[in-house]
């Protein structure tokens, strides 16, 4: 059964829907790859998944500082783990894991959140 279908049995039962955890990027975990001349973000096989701009790409052409760079690299390494990381809170919290504490109010203005977070790191817009 495909998630969507598995979603759909899920909402005729009154129940919320799962996150899908199918991806279609290149799988994680990524590392990030500093060097002196540049930074990129490999995945596991050693295979380039992003290149870190050092200079904004406008009239200004202002340049990036080596943190900055770095932070960057790292953050964009982040990125299959993060997302991880929210489908499975928000498969949490739909399902009322005991001894959340949350209100209703604020579970659900959590799981809004988490669906946005979700949409964008999956490249979709909700």
């Amino acid at each position: 059964m495909t998630i969507e279908q598995e979603n759909q049995n899920l909402l005729r039962n009154g129940y919320p829907p799962l996150a899908d955890t199918e991806t279609l990027h290149t799988p994680g975990p990524w590392e990030p790859d500093i060097r002196l001349a540049q930074a990129i973000v490999v995945d596991s096989k050693g295979s380039a998944v992003a290149d870190i701009a050092r200079h904004e790409f406008s009239d200004t052409e202002q340049s990036y500082s080596d943190e900055c760079i770095t932070a960057n690299a790292h953050l964009i390494a982040a990125a299959p783990d993060l997302l991880s990381a929210l489908q499975q809170a928000y498969n949490a919290i739909a399902w009322d894991i005991p001894g959340g504490g949350l209100s209703d109010q604020e579970e659900e203005e959590l799981l809004d959140t988490l669906r946005a977070a979700i949409a964008k790191a999956e490249g979709r817009a909700e």
